[in-house]
């Protein structure tokens, strides 16, 4: 019974580290359209320069729902 409590637990953990790669993966082809949108709010907020604060900024305007990683890559 431990047996297969441990090893339905490696194959959850391996499934949800398969869904954070792919969704890694959709995120980063979709990072060039952020980066343009991004810039767009930027213009449009006359900001000639963008900290972190302002890009955190504007993924809540644009409620958005992505991971840590594509934060810091946008």
């Amino acid at each position: 019974m431990e047996r297969a409590d441990i090893l339905a637990e490696r194959q959850i953990f391996r499934d949800e580290e398969n869904q954070l790669r792919e969704r890694l993966r959709n995120e980063k082809a979709e990072l060039p359209s952020l980066v343009s949108q991004c810039l767009d709010w930027a213009r449009i907020n006359s900001l000639k320069r963008l900290a972190q604060a302002d890009v955190d900024t504007f993924i809540l305007e644009k409620d958005l729902d992505i991971l840590k990683e594509t934060k810091k890559a946008l």
